[in-house]
């Protein structure tokens, strides 16, 4: 599995055999394909995948609007408001630290990038492939008469997972990328935008 933000640096680390937190939603198969807008010189590095795979069971805490999103051994937290949920990693703070060797500064050391990555995603009762609208005898997640959540008729995630990435420099530093097709200083940040799309087990 491709870092996501890079998964396997970034999360908290947690026991495999305990059961994930809150109210399981269900495990996913993600995809995420790259939509490259022609802003962001990164998009033309090796290294930049045009898309990636991972899987990740999703629950919540439904008094609180606290989500965690669990991949193999590690887990980030987020929040969910009815079906649509954020997950921004890290929380608070600087970045995750990242280098290409396609990035370099002077005498060939690599630039140092931050990276933070955010998850905005909703949680659908099915995938249509056009984003159209679903049908309202199909509520996800769907309400008891006592007020509590099943996600039995969710089965399905669309939404983006954007990675913003920043070089500050130390003093007069200038990071270079050497691209597919160009070569370039890479100045300040820029954005790198997924679309994500995820299937229900």
């Amino acid at each position: 599995m491709r870092r996501i933000a890079i998964l396997a640096a970034l999360l908290l680390a947690c026991d495999a055999e305990d059961p994930p937190p809150g109210d399981v939603i269900g495990t996913f198969d993600f995809v995420a394909t790259l939509e490259p807008a022609g802003e962001c010189l990164l998009e033309d590095v090796p290294g930049i995948p045009a898309s990636f795979r991972f899987s990740a069971i999703l629950s919540h805490d439904p008094a609180t609007g606290k989500l965690w999103l669990r991949a193999g051994s590690t887990e980030q937290t987020g929040t969910i408001d009815g079906a649509r949920f954020t997950v921004k990693t890290p929380a608070e703070g600087g970045g995750i630290p990242r280098t290409f060797d396609a990035c370099t500064v002077a005498r060939r050391q690599p630039c140092a990038f931050e990276v933070v990555e955010t998850i905005e995603a909703e949680i659908l009762s099915d995938c249509p492939s056009d984003f159209v609208a679903l049908a309202e005898d199909l509520p996800c997640p769907e309400m008891l008469d006592d007020g509590s959540l099943v996600w039995h008729n969710c089965a399905c995630i669309r939404g983006t997972l954007e990675e913003l990435l920043r070089f500050e420099p130390k003093g007069d530093e200038v990071c270079t990328c050497a691209g597919r097709t160009q070569t370039d200083a890479f100045a300040g940040a820029c954005r790198l935008l997924y679309r994500l799309e995820g299937e229900k087990r």
